[in-house]
């Protein structure tokens, strides 16, 4: 008796479950999908443009080196003080102090430096481009100066990468439409979005100036031509559309 009541309890708990296993309106059934992927991009004139430059000295003692590098840094904080670049647009990147060896020891199992060299880089950002060409002539001057590179860029890159990417993804909708519409269907609801951006400043060429470098090399009396063209910023969009 008790084996039989069992065997009920069993039979009542497990039957719903293989009928719903069984039963084809349970079955969900997948539409079809497509995907499309569109790339556009948008041109923009620069803005801003970040000059890097480095003062590299070398002497015997690190204090007549760091005294030769505090003059050299003082000069360049009064041109960008005449030009109106503001201080937080003054960055520091590297300070360093090494030793210099010369790979001879003089009584001593300890090699002594035979001079130091003290540098300092900083990046200068200029929001008036058409006093790039004066600052750089400028900076030029300056004794144990090296500058490393200009680079054009954009203040407001994110609106950039926005517009990109609105017309990527109108671009992608109606590939999609057309699409549909060949094959028959009609597009439902959006199952996934994925998005992308691209954005590459322009560098300008290097201009690397040393002690060694003669000033008659250069034209003091008219400004460096610097130019900073235009600036793609692209945006890709990919959307996965049902179809009905």
């Amino acid at each position: 008796m008790r084996w039989m009541l069992t065997l009920l309890v069993f039979s009542l708990v497990s039957s719903p479950l293989a009928a719903q296993e069984i039963c084809p309106t349970c079955i969900k059934e997948e539409r079809p999908q497509i995907v499309i992927s569109r790339t556009e991009s948008v041109e923009v004139s620069p803005d801003t443009a970040e000059i890097s430059l480095q003062i590299w000295i070398e002497e015997v003692r690190v204090e007549k080196a760091t005294e030769k590098l505090r003059e050299r840094m003082k000069t360049v904080f009064d041109i960008a003080a005449a030009e109106k670049i503001a201080k937080e647009d003054i960055k520091t990147l590297h300070y360093q102090v090494q030793p210099v060896y010369d790979g001879k020891r003089l009584f001593s199992a300890v090699e002594r430096p035979k001079s130091y060299t003290v540098s300092q880089g900083v990046q200068l950002t200029v929001k008036n481009l058409d006093r790039v060409g004066h600052i750089l002539a400028r900076l030029s001057d300056i004794q144990d100066m090296n500058i490393e590179e200009t680079v054009f860029t954009l203040s407001k890159i994110e609106e950039h990468k926005r517009e990109a990417l609105k017309k990527a993804a109108a671009a992608a909708r109606k590939s999609a439409e057309d699409l549909a519409e060949v094959a028959g269907a009609k597009l439902g609801r959006v199952l996934k979005i994925q998005e992308a951006s691209n954005f590459i400043p322009f560098r300008g060429q290097q201009l690397m100036r040393t002690a060694k470098v003669e000033s008659s090399m250069m034209d003091r009396a008219a400004p460096m031509p610097v130019s900073g063209g235009k600036l793609t910023v692209e945006a890709s969009c990919t959307l996965t559309y049902e179809l009905e």
